[in-house]
């Protein structure tokens, strides 16, 4: 087996499904055991990644957010990493005195980054960041009010304000989030997009590829973490069912301005049963807006207006099959309650396991040698025991030669990761 880390490579979490696949506790997971130098991330406003951790702990005497007490946070910017910004990762004991480690990493935002700057700023404040502990790439995208506002019908993509959502505009229609990500790629593309050196607030953060490149030849670890899922690349076979860029391996070091010859273990997160967002979105009419699942249902129940908008996230491989959370229930042996979306709060689509889809994400993924790929298979309390044994001795016979070691996990929280294959 390859090692996980290696000094002078960056290591990888990629999602290599439909995202969702609980990559946040893939990453914090990692953070936690190995505690690598330098954080990264190319993340767009339309990926949230999520920390889960009831056994962090806090450097004494120091106040953390009510969030990160409470174990849990949500990122939208920085690497998931930063949830252990601060706190002690490790002890040793020399004579009769106890050493603690505190975690204190660099992060660095890639170019291919989209994000607005209000989130930056509460991420550093709720994780306790440091201005000088973050880096930025002078060209990453600033997501702008007029880039959601277009996304969701509400104005043409020159940001005139139409006099009602027009569904048929933006991007609603084809099962995107709506956050704005797509738009302002879209308008750095056209060279009219705002960009982090466009924004004084960031100016001393700002800093070049350069100098994480030294960090890295001097010897430290870095943990890129990857956002959305492999099969929802822009070049894939989903579109238009797609995110707004590619989502490979190769792409991801291209978003942070790294080069190839600093590729190092792959780490890949996959459900063991695939999710996919919504297909459909809810609007108020009298209000103007998009509404979360919980609010349909009230507003349904107290007779208010919902328009029911189509909004097809795509189809799934050949070997795929759709099901209901009723049918996930009955897998299980236990109840398991529907999911929802993080940023729109809808109900998931859920299907069976693709080998096909493994097959075409192990071979675009592949590191180069001596460097492998590791798979962390989570959701497994999705499954009785029987078929996850099943499961795995059926990936093992498929796939053994591409994968160095297995992992699952069956909860959100951090310490839930254990070695299953190696």
């Amino acid at each position: 087996m390859s090692k996980i880390f290696t000094p002078g490579t960056v290591t990888t979490v990629l999602d290599a499904q439909y995202g969702s696949t609980a990559k946040g506790v893939i990453s914090s997971h990692l953070v936690k055991h190995h505690r690598p130098t330098i954080l990264m991330t190319a993340n767009g406003r339309n990926s949230s990644h999520t920390v889960v951790d009831a056994n962090s702990r806090m450097v004494d005497g120091d106040i953390m957010s009510a969030a990160r007490v409470a174990g849990k946070f949500v990122f939208k910017v920085l690497p998931c990493g930063a949830f252990y910004n601060g706190m002690v990762l490790a002890e040793t004991h020399v004579d009769d005195n106890t050493v603690r480690v505190t975690y204190w990493p660099k992060f660095w935002i890639g170019p291919g980054a989209a994000f607005q700057v209000e989130d930056l700023l509460a991420e550093m404040d709720a994780c306790d960041v440091r201005r000088d502990q973050v880096l930025i790439h002078p060209m990453a995208s600033i997501v702008t009010d007029g880039d959601i506002a277009y996304e969701n019908g509400a104005s043409d993509f020159d940001g005139v304000t139409l006099a009602a959502v027009d569904h048929d505009s933006g991007t609603t229609r084809h099962g995107t989030t709506g956050s704005g990500a797509g738009a302002a790629r879209a308008r750095k593309a056209l060279r009219k997009g705002v960009v982090a050196r466009d924004e004084p607030q960031l100016a001393d953060m700002l800093a070049r590829p350069s100098q994480i490149l030294a960090m890295i030849e001097a010897g430290a670890t870095a943990l890129l973490d990857g956002s959305q899922g492999y099969l929802l690349s822009l070049y894939g076979v989903g579109y238009p069912h797609c995110t707004s860029r590619s989502t490979t391996l190769a792409s991801f070091f291209a978003e942070c301005d790294l080069p190839p010859s600093v590729i190092g273990h792959v780490c890949a997160v996959a459900r063991c049963l695939p999710i996919r967002i919504a297909s459909k979105r809810y609007f108020s009419p009298v209000g103007q807006r998009f509404l979360t699942w919980t609010e349909v249902q009230e507003y349904r129940e107290l007779g208010k207006a919902v328009e029911e908008i189509d909004s097809n996230s795509g189809g799934w491989y050949p070997d795929q099959e759709e099901l209901t959370w009723e049918q996930v229930s009955e897998q299980a042996g236990q109840p398991i309650a529907p999911e929802y979306t993080t940023l729109t709060k809808l109900q998931r689509r859920i299907a069976t396991w693709s080998d096909l889809a493994m097959t075409d994400f192990l071979l675009a993924n592949k590191p180069p040698a001596p460097h492998g790929i590791s798979l962390y298979l989570t959701f497994v309390n999705y499954l009785n025991p029987d078929i996850v044994a099943a499961k795995l001795g059926n990936l093992l016979a498929n796939h053994g030669s591409r994968i160095a070691a297995v992992f699952i996990s069956d909860s959100p929280d951090a310490d839930s990761v254990r070695l299953a294959y190696a």
